[in-house]
């Protein structure tokens, strides 16, 4: 059972730098592709004074994961805290504020993948990450009406 989305740290969240406003993102490099596709994004976040200019300065409801399938261009984009309430950031260094969270953004988004490639970015206010590329490798199965 899937415990996605969540919001602490785990061995597969990205590490943070020594100083400054980050956001940064662990893909994996690859994933099956199955019925119900799964892929799950881990973050981290390490916000400072663009939290004011993030809505009520709360930076897990305004975190927004992107996803580009590369054939289509067909984009989609997930909030893992749409639903969630209370969380709290940890202290980081010089002042700024931490956080983690991990998705299963085919999941969270109700879509169906493709094998091929796709593109999965994210956004809090000001800060964004590049890009990361990960293959849905496997060939579909005919689908049923």
């Amino acid at each position: 059972m899937s415990r996605s989305p969540w919001f602490e740290r785990t061995p597969e969240s990205p590490a943070l730098p020594g100083e400054g406003e980050a956001l940064v993102l662990s893909v994996p490099p690859s994933a099956p592709f199955a019925e119900r596709a799964s892929l799950v994004v881990s973050g981290a976040f390490q916000i400072g004074e663009s939290i004011e200019g993030i809505a009520n300065g709360d930076p897990f409801a305004a975190l927004t994961v992107f996803v580009v399938e590369g054939a289509t261009q067909r984009s989609f984009a997930v909030r893992p805290m749409a639903d969630g309430v209370g969380l709290a950031t940890e202290p980081g260094p010089a002042g700024t504020q931490r956080g983690w969270f991990a998705a299963d953004v085919f999941a969270m988004a109700k879509r169906e993948a493709n094998p091929g490639t796709y593109y999965v970015s994210a956004y809090l206010g000001a800060l964004q990450c590049a890009p990361v590329a990960v293959q849905i490798v496997g060939a579909p199965s005919a689908r049923h009406a």
